[in-house]
């Protein structure tokens, strides 16, 4: 199935094909991401957060949950000190995530964003709107391929837009947009001040 976003295809028209970019994907290495980014002077890192563990394990005493997975993203996150993210595809790996995992998530990748990050992602305008199973790759600069993702889903945890602006750490929602298809579609900045961080 192919998607249309415009969001995504504005910042990555800005992108200029003669900088050498480092780019941040919370999915596999699909090979049309791959593809796509071949045209830039690129380094891509791949997360895979979709089959991770971390996403499955994000129950339990609420103390000992955060710290546990604190370290586990930290430790997924394990990239040179000096690394800073041009742009990071968070797809819709938010939405499988619940709060203490979210903060979690965005203080680990903090130390490898700036002020000059773009950031896309996925949410749901309500937190009723159920998720399909499914991976995203870019096609063209104004189109995804989206197909099924193998496997059983893990479980769901929409947030609306301005939860996650009171639940990521550093991260914002800039802009967006509600798509045919019922996803909301995303631009994130980095934030000056960070919200602070709840237990």
């Amino acid at each position: 199935m192919e998607l249309h976003c415009s969001l995504l295809s504005s910042l990555l028209a800005d992108v200029d094909e003669e900088r050498r970019l480092t780019v941040f994907d919370a999915g596999p290495a699909l090979p049309e991401t791959v593809e796509f980014f071949s045209q830039f002077k690129c380094r891509l890192y791949f997360a895979d957060l979709y089959d991770e563990d971390v996403l499955s394990q994000q129950d339990g005493d609420a103390s000992d949950s955060d710290m546990n997975l604190s370290d586990r993203f930290t430790t997924l996150f394990d990239y040179p000190a000096h690394t800073k993210f041009d742009v990071c595809l968070f797809w819709d790996v938010l939405s499988y995530m619940n709060e203490p995992a979210l903060r979690a998530f965005s203080q680990a990748l903090n130390p490898f964003l700036s002020s000059n990050t773009d950031i896309h992602g996925f949410s749901t305008l309500k937190a009723s709107t159920k998720l399909p199973n499914q991976l995203f790759a870019i096609e063209q600069l104004d189109r995804l391929r989206v197909r099924p993702r193998e496997g059983r889903q893990a479980p769901c945890y929409p947030h609306p837009q301005v939860e996650l602006n009171k639940l990521l750490y550093g991260i914002g929602v800039r802009k967006a947009t509600l798509l045919s298809n019922g996803l909301l579609e995303m631009l994130l900045k980095v934030t000056d001040s960070p919200a602070p961080v709840t237990r």
